[in-house]
């Protein structure tokens, strides 16, 4: 029976750590928040570099 009861208590305890609000830098508003918040610092006269050609793929027999 005490069992149960730890093993209740410890259900209990994960569950309500589970619905608490998240908190902190590294939740998924945060991380979409901080990425806006670079893309409009980013200067408008940066010259880009063009992308490099994909090589083909070769054959050996």
């Amino acid at each position: 029976m005490l069992f149960l009861t730890v093993l209740f208590v410890i259900v209990s305890l994960l569950l309500i750590y589970a619905l608490t609000a998240d908190k902190g830098e590294n939740t998924v508003h945060a991380r979409r928040h901080a990425a806006q918040a670079n893309s409009q610092n980013i200067p408008q006269n940066i010259v880009t570099l063009p992308k490099k050609t994909a090589s083909k793929a070769v054959s050996v027999n």
